[in-house]
């Protein structure tokens, strides 16, 4: 009878309790906000600019481009020139658009097919480019979408009339042009920002992604890189290039001068295309450089320059040594190959018998200081396959491998014009004299 009392007692408070709070008003704001409005404004922001927009393509999957679009809305077509290649950065597609609600939620930009963006190519078949963009939020002369499917971002930026004046003037496709020309020709490009700092550039124009290689402070190798894509006055990184204190979004193109350039601290600093990298060698090995270097025999493969007196006399040695065995073997090539993390080297001297090529290896272990000193230290030899043949020959080939082991060497580049391109070459410390060269990458490849 207790409970029944109690009972009755506390349920006209919370009755009461809730008639007092259903008198009270509170403003509560939506979490979102309504998706016609929404559409509203990404109509009335895309509408803002009578002379289109640039826009910017971040493919989640890869891929970065240069865009230029106006919206017709009155017949409902998009026209859009794109950097994919020079036809779409000269001759622009014309294609369908609307504003629609999708999702139930997002104010969207729908593309339908027949746009330029329908050309980009993927290596997997089931990705793609997003066709719809959702309104993200606009800002000033700037509007941000995200593809709906892939994540795709899409930036819009407002354009003025002298640059759609260029876009439709083909400007873009002659950007296009020049850069590529500049780039097929050049051979080492490479910037100096500061007497401390130096990086190496290299372009890959069918990924249009670009590499630079700087010493770190550790004085290893150390890369940095992003894609790119061309603008009306350069290329554009995805990602900054940072280096230390150095941060690259752009290089500009001095048509004039046929050179990129790049702009910080109100200072200029030109990209410069040489004959050598402006990186030692030593820090490239294994990295920007095959970490084999391959010397051939001067008189049973191939003459190749840089080679001096004093070497050519020791690798004779070691030919007639061989050939005057009771074998009869012929000293065909040998390969440097580097292990640089590992700090280890095999010499693999190639030789001929009966028609047969076989291998011999002369495993090293090495060190080298800061500015690019070898030190070769010779390892006991194998006793089957390639080391086995290292013992059957060491005797004939002594005046190489004692020469190796016995010197410090500094590896550097080889300019060969004559052979169209850059040979490495080894250079006694101890003996100035001796010095010669091979091919990167082994010649039994």
């Amino acid at each position: 009878m207790k409970k029944a009392l109690l009972f009755l007692l506390i349920v006209p408070f919370i009755l009461i309790s809730c008639n007092k709070d259903d008198d009270l008003e509170y403003s509560i704001e939506k979490s979102f906000k309504d998706p016609l409005e929404k559409l509203a404004e990404l109509q009335e922001a895309t509408g803002a600019s009578a002379d289109g927009w640039k826009a910017i393509l971040k493919l989640k999957d890869g891929g970065f481009y240069s865009l230029f679009l106006k919206l017709n809305p009155a017949g409902g077509k998009l026209s859009l020139y794109a950097d994919i290649n020079e036809t779409t950065a000269s001759v622009p597609s014309e294609s369908g658009y609307k504003f629609e609600i999708t999702q139930g939620i997002n104010a969207t930009l729908s593309l339908e097919e027949g746009s330029h963006l329908d050309l980009i190519q993927f290596e997997d078949p089931s990705k793609g480019s997003d066709r719809q963009y959702s309104f993200l939020y606009s800002n000033g002369d700037t509007i941000r979408l995200q593809g709906n499917r892939f994540g795709d971002e899409l930036t819009l930026v407002k354009a003025s009339a002298a640059e759609r004046q260029q876009y439709e003037g083909k400007s873009l496709e002659a950007s296009m042009k020049s850069i590529s020309e500049f780039l097929s020709s050049s051979r080492f490009l490479q910037l100096q920002p500061d007497p401390s700092s130096a990086l190496q550039l290299s372009v890959n124009e069918g990924t249009r992604t670009l590499v630079a290689t700087y010493v770190n402070a550790k004085k290893k190798a150390e890369n940095v890189g992003s894609e790119f894509s061309y603008t009306l006055n350069g290329i554009r990184f995805r990602n900054a290039l940072k280096v230390g204190n150095i941060l690259i979004d752009e290089f500009i193109w001095d048509e004039q001068k046929k050179a990129f350039f790049f702009s910080t601290g109100g200072s200029r600093t030109e990209v410069n295309d040489a004959a050598l990298p402006i990186i030692p060698l030593h820090y490239l090995l294994g990295n920007e450089f095959p970490s084999v270097i391959s010397v051939p025999s001067p008189t049973r493969y191939a003459s190749i320059p840089g080679w001096s007196t004093a070497f050519s006399g020791l690798w004779a040695t070691s030919d007639a040594a061989m050939i005057g065995s009771p074998y009869r073997l012929i000293l065909y090539f040998a390969d440097f190959s580097m292990n640089i993390p590992a700090g280890t080297m095999n010499l693999d001297i190639y030789f001929v018998s009966n028609n047969s090529l076989y291998t011999a290896r002369f495993p090293y272990k090495f060190s080298k200081t800061d500015d690019g000193v070898f030190k070769f230290a010779a390892q006991p030899l194998g006793t089957t396959g390639s080391g086995a043949n290292a013992n059957l020959i060491k005797g004939y080939v002594k005046s190489i491998t004692d020469v190796v082991s016995l010197d410090r060497f500094k590896i550097d580049y080889y300019e060969a014009p004559e052979l169209g391109g850059l040979l490495g070459q080894f250079t006694s410390v101890d003996r100035p004299g001796i010095y010669f060269t091979g091919t990167f990458g082994s010649l039994a490849e």
